[in-house]
């Protein structure tokens, strides 16, 4: 049985978006961070951040250029090798960024 590390993983935030013609909407990392192509908008939580809802709009709003709101959270907890993820189901309400 492997060993579990007693450091505790921090938290991150994210956003699975559709569009109103049900396309996910991703975005490239730039340099294909961690060796991903595409990936949903997501990161930790910031000082301003009222809870982790805020956390994700904030995220998919600067990674990905679109305002949002959420329709559901998504189930789970997704692991990797730095943090402990949970997403939220969301839809654009308004592209404010042109990337």
């Amino acid at each position: 049985m492997g060993r579990q590390s007693s450091r505790p993983r921090s938290f991150a935030y994210g956003g699975i978006v559709f569009d109103h013609k049900g396309k996910v909407l991703m975005r490239s990392p730039s340099g294909y961070c961690g060796g991903y192509q595409w990936t949903f908008a997501k990161g930790g939580a910031d000082p301003t951040d009222l809870h982790p809802e805020a956390t994700a709009l904030r995220e998919v709003f600067e990674e990905m250029g679109y305002s949002c709101r959420i329709v559901a959270p998504i189930s789970g907890e997704f692991a990797s090798d730095t943090c402990v993820t949970r997403y939220f189901l969301m839809e654009p309400i308004e592209l404010t960024k042109d990337f």
